[in-house]
């Protein structure tokens, strides 16, 4: 068969063909098995995410939860389906575990219904309000971005007006409770009396540490939209003489000192590894001597997917920096070139993303 006769396949298969001799081109030492099974683990990242986002528009997790489990005839009446169609469709939701079959009758998995509801049966509104933000920034231009066009004002950080920090502040304080968890239970307290909470957000990891922690006291160090959110919670839960807050751009302004305890939970993943050392450099001065500084967040280490999706975002956005999540091992060297001298870790705790490092 010759050239002209191949089956032509639309652009790809002319831009196969390629415009520069074999001779001045790199040669491929990677076998075709590991080529492809790399290169298909790509191209499926899209058809996953368009799968999960299709349950949610459509409402099948909810459907499957009243009525399921249920036949692909029955699945596409109920939500006004192509039938062929949606049995494609829930092949493909099996295969990537979204659903069960049984006797071609589908019903949710155990893993999907995680993603809707909590074990007390309430929605989980943080996974469908974080998936409908991956939509909007997955519809922009990547090439285009790249290229120096102008970015979407999707998001600015840190945040530039009240509503932006108390929407930020919802989101963390949502998802707080597993961080909660990771810090009382990834590091000894013990011997610390005092904390600064740096980026503490609302307040709300200090007011929950200092009631599972009678004798420590908190110090919340955020920005001035962020404290006024932080005093609204202290003075509701009745906490004022065990926390308060202190104003400031850390960017800018040296941390008040006189504390035990340094530390930053989900806030050093927003920022390029010189910004945090310098924020490193400026907690080892605010320590008592003997004090301690405690990073908890998702280690890119166990969480690959997790970094890769967050900092696709962060791509558009430049008020983010770049290389944002790090590993155990560059927070470790950070610490020490920050004049700490010990470091232990203890990460995934109680099965979450959370992990903790505690540097003395």
């Amino acid at each position: 068969m010759t050239t002209s006769d191949a089956p032509h396949y639309g652009y790809a298969y002319s831009y196969g063909m390629g415009k520069t001799s074999p001779a001045h081109n790199p040669k491929a030492t990677v076998r075709p098995r590991a080529r492809d099974d790399f290169y298909y683990k790509l191209l499926a990242g899209a058809p996953h995410t368009h799968l999960l986002e299709s349950t949610i528009d459509l409402g099948l997790p909810q459907l499957l939860a009243k009525r399921g489990p249920l036949t692909a005839a029955a699945i596409a009446e109920a939500l006004g389906l192509h039938v062929k169609r949606a049995a494609k469709w829930l092949v493909l939701l099996e295969r990537i575990g979204l659903v069960q079959s049984e006797n071609e009758r589908y019903q949710n998995t155990e893993v999907a219904i995680a993603l809707h509801w909590d074990e007390q049966g309430r929605e989980n509104f943080f996974l469908r309000d974080l998936l409908e933000f991956c939509r909007r920034v997955n519809a922009q231009d990547l090439t285009g971005l790249l290229r120096g066009t102008v970015l979407p004002e999707l998001m600015h950080w840190p945040p530039r007006t009240k509503e932006g920090a108390a929407h930020l502040e919802l989101w963390m304080t949502i998802t707080a409770n597993e961080a909660i968890g990771a810090l009382e239970r990834g590091t000894d307290w013990t011997h610390t009396k005092t904390l600064l909470d740096v980026g503490g957000g609302d307040a709300t990891i200090a007011c929950a540490l200092v009631r599972k922690i009678p004798h420590l006291r908190v110090s919340v160090f955020n920005l001035p939209a962020s404290a006024e959110l932080a005093r609204a919670r202290i003075a509701r839960e009745k906490l004022e003489d065990r926390v308060q807050v202190v104003e400031g751009n850390f960017l800018e302004h040296d941390l008040p000192g006189g504390f035990d305890r340094v530390q930053f939970s989900r806030v050093l993943a927003d920022w390029d590894p010189a910004v945090c050392q310098m924020l490193l450099h400026k907690s080892k001065a605010a320590l008592n001597p003997g004090g301690s500084i405690v990073i908890s967040e998702p280690f890119d280490d166990t969480n690959k997917d997790l970094a890769i999706s967050w900092e696709y975002r962060y791509t558009f956005y430049d008020d983010f920096g770049v290389h944002t999540y790090k590993s155990i091992a560059e927070y470790s060297r950070m610490l020490k070139e920050a004049g700490m001298s010990s470091v232990h870790v203890v990460d995934r705790i109680d099965d979450t993303l959370y992990g903790v490092l505690t540097a003395s």
